[in-house]
């Protein structure tokens, strides 16, 4: 998703709510297959390669190894 579009779907909605992240995905659901709820920490603009671990589980990189591109990164905690 790019930046423009984020913007535009949230301009669409109520500017006074609240907004809660969540994940349905396999590897992040809690005991009992129950949603994790997500907050933001951090919004910024960063350098970083998208790669593969040794799971095959999508992780950024952010050496200064080559190529990397900047993206938008959301850092997000279940901490709420």
């Amino acid at each position: 998703m790019k930046v423009e579009e984020l913007i535009n779907k949230l301009n669409k909605l109520d500017q006074n709510l609240d907004v809660i992240f969540y994940s349905e995905d396999r590897e992040l659901l809690l005991q009992g297959g129950n949603a994790r709820v997500m907050d933001v920490l951090s919004l910024n603009e960063s350098m970083v390669r998208l790669t593969r671990d040794d799971f095959q589980s999508a992780t950024i990189d952010r050496s200064d190894e080559k190529p990397s591109k900047k993206y938008v990164l959301l850092e997000m905690t279940s901490d709420i």
